[in-house]
C-alpha cells in the first residue's frame, strides 16, 4: 500500500463496496512495517487511515500494537511474525471484532506473556477514535 496508495485505495474501495453489498461490516487490517523498509509505521497508518476515513469503516490497529510492544520479538525475519506477533495480531483483531481484550489461549506462549500481548494490543483498540471502530 505505501509504494502505490493509489492503487491501494483502488482496490480497498471495490472490496468494502463487497462487503457492504452483503451487509457484512469491513475491518481494514493496519499491517506492522517490514524491518527491510525504509517507511516508518506512520506511513503506513495514513494510508490505511485515509483508507478508512474514505469509506467509513473500522481499522485493526495491529501495526500500532506492534510500535508500542518493547522487549518483545515480534518478527521471523524481518517481515513475517513468530508466535508472539501472530498472537499480537490476533488479539488486535479480536479486540477490534469483540470489543474487549482477548484472553491466553493453548499455543504455546506462557499465559502472562499473552496476557500482556493482550493488554497492550486492547489498549491500542481502546484508544482508538470512535469512527476506526466497530460498533
Amino acid at each position: 500500500p505505501i509504494e502505490e496508495p493509489a492503487k491501494y485505495y483502488n482496490y480497498v474501495h471495490r472490496f468494502i463496496g463487497l462487503i457492504k453489498g452483503v451487509g457484512a461490516k469491513p475491518l481494514l487490517f493496519l499491517n506492522w512495517r517490514r524491518t527491510d523498509y525504509p517507511n516508518p509505521q506512520s506511513a503506513w497508518n495514513t494510508v490505511i487511515f485515509n483508507a478508512a476515513d474514505t469509506d467509513g469503516v473500522a481499522v485493526a490497529p495491529i501495526g500500532t500494537a506492534w510500535t508500542n510492544t518493547s522487549g518483545i520479538n515480534l518478527y521471523k525475519d524481518g517481515n513475517h511474525a513468530i508466535t508472539e506477533g501472530a498472537y499480537l495480531a490476533s488479539a488486535s483483531i479480536y479486540s477490534s471484532i469483540c470489543g474487549h481484550a482477548a484472553v491466553p489461549i493453548s499455543n504455546g506462549l506462557d499465559s502472562s506473556l499473552q496476557s500482556s500481548l493482550a493488554a497492550t494490543a486492547w489498549a491500542v483498540v481502546s484508544d482508538l477514535p470512535s469512527q476506526y471502530r466497530l460498533p
